[in-house]
């Protein structure tokens, strides 16, 4: 602007110097001397001006002459340099990076994490610094460069190898599996009962332990899974892992109970009152089968009655324990050659190899001597010379006697006042015995009714009962529970002040199909209200299955309920394998009542009143199915 404004001004002056010549010089011509005077023209600036030509800084001097002040660094504006910096240049201040402005100022960018290097941000950390790179612990050197340290096994946590395992991860520590936890730390699981194996509980048992799989013994192998053992007898059970014998032979008492193992071994258990158990452990009870070692081995045969027990040894010996004096002793009026014995509450009869019946114990009745007279509680074995010597079976009652000769006829005496003798008489139609009542037959009578060949007998409370050639069973005597099977609990008025139910005839038992053995339980004795609740009975049908009827109050049927039977109901538990079978009586005041049967694979089946253990599994509970007991047992 101020060159322009000199410009005008110059042309102006010079306008007002051109006339028509009045005052005007005439321009002065080069003279030929060479004189070094010349006019200077103007130079268009005023001393003191500026400006720039280019980077290049200007001021007019004094002769108006531009004259060349400096050479601008970075910009040069209105002959002045101006600015800190070429714009798009680039500088560190600090960690702080600068960039040149279109201003030609610094300006600050974003501060360096790490390092500010000709203006920009480098490297990638602060030495020192470490981190991870998945597994990979990492340290940053002094150039500022992530270096590799290890690789972790487990987990990398802020450039350090951490933790004891990768999550998830198992092992174990003895028997405790232990787990690797989202902490990367083992944490403990539930011990193992077996084995750890990799973490995880596996086998089913300890090396050496035993246990039983239905019969089947098994001993656990190295590799903690279960082996069969090898049974080297004929019939094997199983025990706590170890094969026993089966039983071969089991007689029910009224308290206690006793079984012959198939390798002549003797147990027993229940109540041992009088000794009739183990004789030196008297008024103990026995809750599970203990072996009866005082008689040695081989025993062949044992029979059990309300508080004695009597064996047969193989050399055909009888010995009794018990009821009187807690003591063992020998019978021997006996001698050898004895084949069974039947026993019941307080006498007792055997059948020997010759046919002959000899019976011992009370005669209040006749029912020992069977020759006609009566009394005496305490008869030695005395031959019943009445039958002869062609007996095949013998067997008793409460208070009755009866024998079957192997012609097949059925001869029952003693006891008669609930018909159990089966002559069709009863009440005071026999001979007089004890207190003069005419209630009993001193001799023999044979059961004319029982036409047909007759297999077995069986003596009750007070009836008694028949298996016929046929397959059909024929019961007698008292009625008031149903105990005859026949689907009635009437019978005619018998008993001391004839307030029961009696049959004094044989009558059909209500079976279906044919049975091959049948059991009573002789057992009993009367006390207070207890006569109506005496006896059941049961029957083992030819397809093997069970049937029991009677007295029910303590579960003796086996059916499952308490509930009294007058028509027979299979015991269902036992399936079709039954083999024999043998009952204690009982009445409910004093909860005897209890039946015991072996299968055809020698297993041990008990049900019924446990009052006393009887039932021989370990309780004094009672049972209305049956339940297995194992003598043997170790």
């Amino acid at each position: 602007m101020r060159k322009m404004l000199l410009c005008l001004f110059a042309l102006i002056l010079a306008n007002l110097n051109c006339g028509s010549g009045e005052g005007q010089k005439s321009p002065v011509a080069p003279t030929d001397a060479g004189t070094d005077e010349q006019e200077t023209a103007p130079t268009g600036c005023q001393p003191g001006d500026k400006k720039c030509s280019g980077l290049t800084a200007q001021l007019c001097d004094s002769d108006r002459i531009w004259q060349e002040v400096e050479t601008c660094p970075y910009v040069c504006l209105d002959g002045e340099c101006l600015g800190e910096c070429q714009a798009g240049d680039r500088r560190c201040d600090g960690l702080t990076p600068q960039l040149c402005s279109q201003q030609n100022k610094w300006e600050d960018q974003t501060v360096c994490e790490f390092q500010c290097l000709n203006g920009e941000c480098v490297g990638e950390c602060q030495p020192g610094d470490k981190k991870c790179s998945g597994l990979t612990a990492q340290l940053c050197d002094s150039d500022r460069i992530w270096q590799e340290v290890e690789t972790c096994p487990y987990v990398c946590l802020n450039g350090e190898c951490v933790g004891e395992c990768q999550t998830g991860d198992k092992r174990c520590d003895g028997l405790t599996p232990q787990l690797c936890s989202q902490q990367n730390e083992w944490e403990d699981q539930t011990v193992c009962e077996f084995q750890c194996l990799n973490g995880e509980c596996v086998g089913e048992c300890q090396p050496g332990d035993k246990r039983c799989d239905n019969n089947i013994a098994q001993t656990c192998g190295t590799n903690h899974t279960w082996q069969d053992d090898v049974c080297s007898s004929a019939t094997c059970l199983c025990c706590d892992g170890n094969f026993v014998a089966g039983a071969k032979m089991i007689s029910a008492g009224r308290f206690h109970t006793c079984g012959l193992s198939q390798d002549g071994k003797l147990y027993c258990w229940g109540a041992n009152h009088a000794g009739q158990i183990l004789p030196s452990g008297y008024y103990n009870s026995y809750e599970t089968p203990l072996p009866i070692s005082f008689l040695g081995e081989g025993i062949r045969y044992v029979s059990t009655g309300y508080r004695n027990s009597c064996a047969i040894k193989q050399d055909q010996t009888v010995w009794c324990w018990g009821k009187p004096d807690r003591s063992i002793f020998q019978l021997n009026t006996l001698g050898t050659n004895v084949s069974e014995i039947s026993m019941g509450p307080e006498h007792a009869c055997a059948l020997k190899s010759d046919g002959t019946v000899w019976c011992w114990g009370n005669n209040e009745y006749g029912q020992v001597a069977g020759n006609g007279t009566f009394g005496g509680v305490d008869l030695p074995p005395t031959q019943v010379t009445t039958l002869g010597s062609n007996v095949s079976q013998v067997t008793v009652g409460a208070f009755h006697s009866c024998a079957l000769k192997s012609d097949g006829t059925v001869w029952c005496w003693g006891h008669n006042y609930f018909g159990e003798v089966g002559d069709s008489t009863l009440n005071e139609q026999g001979e007089s015995c004890l207190y003069g009542y005419k209630i009993c037959r001193l001799t023999p009578v044979q059961i004319a009714s029982l036409s047909g060949q007759v297999l077995q007998i069986a003596g009750g409370t007070y009836n008694t009962c028949a298996l016929k050639s046929n397959g059909t069973v024929w019961c007698w005597g008292i009625n008031d529970q149903g105990q005859l099977g026949d689907g009635t609990n009437t019978g005619q008025a018998c008993g001391y002040n004839k307030t029961h139910v009696c049959k004094p005839s044989p009558v059909q038992v209500n079976l279906t199909d044919q049975a091959i053995f049948v059991a009573n339980s002789p057992s009993s004795t009367a006390s207070g209200t207890g006569w109506s609740e005496l006896g059941h009975a049961c029957a083992i049908k030819q397809d093997g299955t069970l049937w029991c009827w009677g007295a029910n109050y303590y579960g003796q049927l086996g059916d499952g309920t308490t509930t009294v039977r007058s028509t027979p109901v299979p015991v269902t538990t036992l399936g079709n394998q039954v083999a024999s079978l043998s009952l204690g009586g009982g009445n409910d005041t004093y909860g005897g009542g209890h039946s015991c049967a072996i299968k055809l694979d020698g297993s041990l089946w008990c049900w019924g009143s446990n009052f006393y253990g009887m039932l021989g599994d370990g309780t004094e509970f009672s049972q209305s199915i049956p339940i297995p007991v194992y003598p043997g047992c170790p």
